[in-house]
């Protein structure tokens, strides 16, 4: 694995802003990785998130991804939501967004020997299940068991929307969210920290099989499972 460069999940918001950003600020060179699952809108924008990061930091950004992982998000989240959702009672499309994500993220990391990945999630934004800690923690799990590094370098410390851009402000960065806008945002109630890690412990099985469709078995001596 390259210990010299980390992956950030990158949308363009403030919050994978500054955790990019602080990576650099210690001279860690990074991969910024944005998923397209086809349920967002004004995408575009992030473009200038982007040259404002390769102005300041310049070579520390190594490469910009932009993932279509619109197939996986379609099998996690779509293909069963009827009874996902008579199941849980929930909405937790963004949570099997958020999975197959994470199994584009594997294969990314395992083709480009990287071995740590950074998300944006902060504490502020928990009411989202995909951002609480319980779905943290599984995923932290499950890149694990592809000896991948998970991490939430901001989690703790964005403890309001207001610290966050006061930091951006500091770094000369804007901050505003420069970032698309999901077509399944505020279509939900908040779903309890059982019910995000029973749904995504029932995706499990299902997630790992796409990694090893899209590796194509190559990486199966890095999966401990």
């Amino acid at each position: 694995m390259d210990i010299d460069s980390q992956v950030v999940m990158f949308t363009g918001g403030r919050d994978s802003t500054l955790t990019a950003a602080l990576l650099m600020l210690r001279n860690i060179p990074v991969h910024l990785y944005t998923a397209n699952s086809g349920c967002s809108v004004h995408r575009d924008v992030i473009q200038y998130r982007i040259t404002e990061l390769k102005n300041k930091f310049g070579d520390l950004i190594i490469s910009h991804t932009m993932a279509d992982i619109s197939g996986t998000f379609r099998s996690i989240s779509l293909e069963n939501i009827e009874s996902d959702i008579l199941k849980y009672k929930k909405n937790l499309i963004l949570l099997g967004e958020k999975l197959a994500l994470h199994v584009h993220l594997v294969d990314f990391c395992l083709r480009n020997k990287i071995g740590i990945v950074n998300d944006g999630l902060s504490k502020y934004q928990e009411s989202w299940p995909d951002q609480r800690n319980v779905a943290r923690e599984f995923l932290q799990i499950f890149m694990s068991s592809y000896n991948i590094d998970y991490n939430s370098p901001v989690y703790e410390s964005s403890t309001s929307e207001a610290v966050v851009k006061y930091q951006l402000m500091q770094l000369g960065l804007s901050n505003k969210p420069l970032e698309g806008s999901t077509l399944f945002g505020d279509t939900f109630s908040v779903a309890d920290d059982n019910t995000i890690l029973e749904y995504l412990k029932e995706k499990e099985n299902l997630a790992h099989s796409h990694v090893n469709f899209l590796t194509q078995g190559l990486f199966k001596k890095f999966h401990n499972t």
